[in-house]
Parts: C-alpha cells; structure tokens; sequence
C-alpha cells in the first residue's frame, strides 16, 4: 500500500501501540455493527 505524503506525515509519529488500538477499535466496532444487523434480519 502506498501513503500520499500527507498520510504519511499524518502517520509519522503514531506509535505501534496507537495503531493496535486503532484497528482492535475498528474490528470491534464492525462486529457491533454486523451483530445489530444480523439481529435486525
């Protein structure tokens, strides 16, 4: 994947740490999502 220049610097200072918790955050989320949906159906 390439990052624009201005992702890139976005991203520079972003420790490892912050990025797990991003993307644990993010799974998280989506499966909230999906279960409501599931019910919903």
């Amino acid at each position: 994947m390439k990052f624009s220049r201005v992702m890139s610097a976005l991203a520079s200072d972003l420790s490892l740490g912050e990025v797990e918790a991003a993307a644990t955050s993010a799974r998280m989320f989506a499966n909230i999502i999906a279960t409501k949906k599931q019910r919903q159906s």
